[in-house]
């Protein structure tokens, strides 16, 4: 490891946090999340996918907010991937050293895990999302260079199609939920990544459509019926526009891009799948 003290490591992560705009709180949760898929995946690569924020940042190679968390999926039994894991944070060759704080299985499919990360006079929890799948298909990716002293490393993660996929099933139920029962839409982030990612990739139309039907199809909690309907009532922009604004200062988008302009990609996207 480059750091010998904790000063530095603050150090650095304070310059890191100027150059990429990103707020400190952030800026550790991302390194400490990234140096711990580093050792998950030179501990362990074949029994953990990568989804979610990293697994958006090795396909599109681009930083479009601060990454949160760590999701993965495994196509092992819940019990048996989450002892994996346990091994590789109880590991002790590492600089930076990793403790299970919290275990919380959801269901029988789902786990989430809160770890903390010590490195000298500095501790950082992080979260670590795994679900049992053996449904997906998986490619090899480098993960970019984010921070000036990262080191590149290979990931197993979803694809962009399915990615995308998922980010569009996760709008689809929260919109169908919305009309039906009033649940408050949530993950606004859903809503700007879509956007960021159809502005800055090429992908494979016919594939999105494929992954997510079979995620409604596996789910069963909506119909294939939604894609003949129209998604976004009238009101729909203007009710939650103010609560998008607050979740893209709490999340710290990276670029201001207006809650209309999300909802005309996903229209886009919608139109190009069905």
């Amino acid at each position: 490891m480059e750091f010998k003290n904790s000063n530095q490591l603050k150090g650095y992560l304070r310059v890191e946090s100027k150059h990429l705009n990103i707020h400190s709180n952030h800026i550790y949760t991302m390194y400490f999340t990234r140096q711990f898929l580093r050792r998950l995946t030179k501990e362990n690569k074949e029994d953990f996918l990568i989804k979610g924020s990293y697994s958006q940042l090795a396909n599109i190679k681009k930083i479009i907010r601060p990454i949160t968390d760590i999701d993965a999926t495994s196509p092992r039994d819940l019990l048996d991937s989450s002892y994996l894991l346990e091994k590789i944070i109880n590991k002790k060759d590492d600089p930076i050293t990793y403790k299970m704080k919290e275990k919380f299985i959801t269901t029988r499919e789902t786990a989430a895990f809160k770890i903390k990360c010590s490195f000298d006079k500095i501790e950082h929890m992080i979260n670590f999302d795994l679900k049992q799948d053996n449904n997906h298909k998986f490619i090899k990716k480098t993960l970019p260079l984010v921070f000036k002293k990262d080191q590149p490393f290979d990931i197993n993660c979803a694809t962009l199609e399915q990615h995308l996929a998922n980010k569009m099933y996760v709008i689809l139920r929260e919109i169908v939920f919305n009309k039906k029962i009033k649940k408050k839409i949530r993950r606004f982030k859903d809503y700007y990544d879509v956007y960021q990612i159809i502005k800055e990739s090429s992908f494979n139309e016919e594939l999105i459509m494929k992954y997510l039907k079979s995620n409604i199809e596996k789910d069963q909690e909506i119909d294939e019926k939604v894609f003949n309907q129209y998604l976004f009532e009238e009101s729909f922009i203007e009710k939650h526009q103010e609560d998008y604004q607050v979740e893209a200062k709490r999340l710290g988008f990276k670029e201001e891009v207006s809650f209309e302009e999300t909802i005309k990609a996903i229209e886009k996207l919608s139109e190009i799948i069905k």
